[in-house]
């Protein structure tokens, strides 16, 4: 296998990994995932806390489409990355002929 080749593959997966956590996302909270809240996570944040001067953590923003397709990128860019230092570390086998 090429360094490219191996690199696709890895970019690939990633991608199908990326894939993957948008349709979850989708299905259980109904909204894309970059406006997924802190607040949409949890079933019910007004109830009291139990231990006595516990402050409840602040709200934090949705991610946002930017940061979410930045971090899409990324990951798939390191899967790609992964992929072709492997193939590049591996022993390469001779080529052989088909046998009949």
């Amino acid at each position: 296998m090429d360094l490219w080749e191996g690199m696709v593959w890895g970019a690939f997966g990633r991608f199908a990994m990326e894939a993957l956590d948008y349709i979850i996302a989708v299905r259980r909270w109904h909204r894309l995932p970059w406006r997924v809240g802190a607040s949409t996570l949890t079933p019910d944040r007004t109830v009291a806390p139990s231990r006595h001067g516990f402050q409840p953590p602040v709200e934090l923003a949705a991610p946002g489409l930017l940061a979410y397709s930045i971090a899409g990128t990324l990951r798939i860019a390191v899967g790609g990355g992964m992929s072709a230092t492997v193939v590049s570390t591996s022993p390469r086998l001779p080529q052989r002929g088909l046998l009949y």
